[in-house]
């Protein structure tokens, strides 16, 4: 059943990924790209934080202190990432389409996935490359290949 949900969740964030691109590539067509990644982060810190809130109550401060030292330092540097993700696509959508910056994203990031997985990067466990990994990529590849045809 965990499989299942998180399958569902997987393919709701692929979802709202796609969607999310083209929304604030529209945000950033009147505001710039920057400034819209920045709202969209702002809108999402909003319910985050009462997400947050909801989800800590009852842990005391200093609990969440000791949960927050207990993460490595390079474990924070996601909001980072996001940051050239969000800006990357706001940007990139407007230029050469949704489909084609979303089949690149998605292309890359499995391909950076495969490395992630196989090298044990970023505190995740070592699983080995299967052959059906790379042909699947490889098959990702060639789909990506051809929405950038013309």
């Amino acid at each position: 059943m965990a499989k299942l949900i998180a399958t569902l969740f997987a393919c709701l964030a692929g979802a709202a990924a796609a969607v999310q691109s083209a929304v604030n590539a529209t945000l950033g067509s009147h505001l710039r790209a920057v400034p819209a990644a920045f709202t969209s982060f702002a809108t999402g810190t909003a319910v985050l934080l009462v997400m947050s809130l909801v989800l800590w109550r009852g842990t005391s401060l200093h609990e969440l202190g000791q949960q927050y030292g207990a993460a490595p330092l390079w474990s924070f540097t996601g909001g980072l990432l996001g940051v050239v993700m969000v800006i990357g696509m706001t940007y990139a959508v407007p230029v050469i389409g949704t489909s084609k910056a979303v089949g690149l994203f998605v292309t890359i990031q499995l391909f950076m996935s495969l490395v992630i997985d196989t090298f044990g990067l970023a505190g995740r466990a070592v699983l080995p490359l299967s052959w059906q990994q790379v042909a699947g990529a490889l098959v990702t590849l060639l789909g990506v290949r051809l929405i950038l045809w013309h």
